[in-house]
């Protein structure tokens, strides 16, 4: 009997020290992996902030940038231009979250034609975006940048 209690106090010690917090960093893990993407969950690295850096850099300051809304605030911080519609501040009206949605989850240009916006970013977050016959000004194989006038 004293073998077998030794051998359970061993066991739990053992998945105590060893286990448990294997097992608690498997969903960080899986959440910082490539299952999230490179801009998504608040996870942001260098090639999510690569296209908004492009932008500051090779564009006017006057353009402004139609993006993935969960992004505006990324580039407006990033790439120092305005953006249409960005979810973490309150100055997007309905018209333009609608003009971006219609944009971002269609590809369709012309939802910006009203809002004079000049340059555009797509993102392969969910599945891949890419518009044909556009000026593609950059492409990091995930975000693609277009100009659009």
């Amino acid at each position: 009997v004293m073998i077998f209690e030794n051998y359970l106090k061993r066991r739990h010690a053992f998945f105590i020290l060893v286990l448990l917090p294997i097992v608690s960093l498997l969903p960080a893990t899986l959440l910082y992996s490539g299952f999230t993407s490179w801009c998504s969950y608040g996870v942001i690295n260098e090639n999510c902030i690569k296209p908004m850096n492009f932008i500051d850099q090779f564009t006017s300051s006057q353009d402004s940038v139609a993006i993935n809304t969960w992004l505006g605030h990324v580039e407006t911080y990033y790439g120092q231009r305005k953006v249409l519609a960005d979810f973490y501040v309150e100055y997007a009206d309905n018209e333009k979250l609608e003009a971006q949605e219609k944009f971002y989850k269609n590809d369709d240009i012309s939802a910006l034609d009203k809002f004079g916006i000049s340059v555009a970013i797509l993102d392969d977050i969910g599945h891949g975006r890419d518009i044909e016959n556009v000026d593609k000004i950059y492409d990091n194989g995930f975000f693609h940048v277009i100009r659009l006038k």
